[in-house]
């Protein structure tokens, strides 16, 4: 490839290795490939990013899987186990989207 005609960003990325990078780096790199990372440092690079846990959706994957249908014979209990979440947080969730889940008592 030609570097006459491309920024001097492509340049540096064209030349660039995975050994080149910080440890951080090449763990994504691991995880994601190279070129990815690489499309990743053009679009944000020198920006913070903050990557949430999964544990952040919990309640977007509890309504989806409310939604489903072929789940509202399960109790608030085990819906909440199944999620880690309290029994209150489910019955929230559900109340608030209309889905029929069953309370049941935790004692």
């Amino acid at each position: 490839m030609s570097l006459n005609n491309i920024s001097y960003e492509d340049k540096i990325l064209d030349l660039l290795k995975p050994e080149d990078l910080t440890e951080d780096m090449q763990y994504i790199v691991s995880l994601l490939g190279f070129k990815v990372v690489k499309d990743l440092m053009r679009a944000v690079g020198g920006s913070r990013i903050s990557i949430p846990l999964p544990s952040s959706y919990a309640s977007v994957a509890v309504e989806r899987y409310l939604k489903k249908g072929d789940n509202n014979h399960l109790s608030t209990i085990k819906i909440a186990r199944e999620f880690n979440m309290s029994t209150a947080q489910v019955l929230k969730i559900a109340k608030e989207k209309s889905h029929g889940v069953k309370p049941e008592s935790m004692f």
